[in-house]
């Protein structure tokens, strides 16, 4: 189950996968996520973000509590790898 917006329009995510919060976020941010499904596990996870978030805070977040993630933006898109 996934709630995209909290009070004051924060960004919610309940026991959510990697791969349907970075359908959100790509919807949010005007990015392009470069990644392959083999590398995300289908671990779900619970996050709320102000709604001000940069992606880059975003995304720091989310590969710390994952722990098998890391991220790298360059312009447009974001890139998502195994640590």
């Amino acid at each position: 189950m996934m709630s995209q917006l909290g009070n004051g329009g924060e960004l919610v995510f309940r026991q959510t996968t990697v791969s349907d919060i970075i359908r959100v976020l790509e919807r949010k941010y005007n990015y392009k996520f470069i990644y392959s499904l083999h590398d995300l596990k289908n671990d779900r996870f619970s996050f709320r973000f102000r709604d001000n978030a940069s992606l880059t805070e975003v995304m720091d977040v989310i590969v710390d509590v994952a722990g098998y993630l890391d991220f790298k933006i360059e312009k447009d898109k974001c890139y998502i790898m195994q640590k």
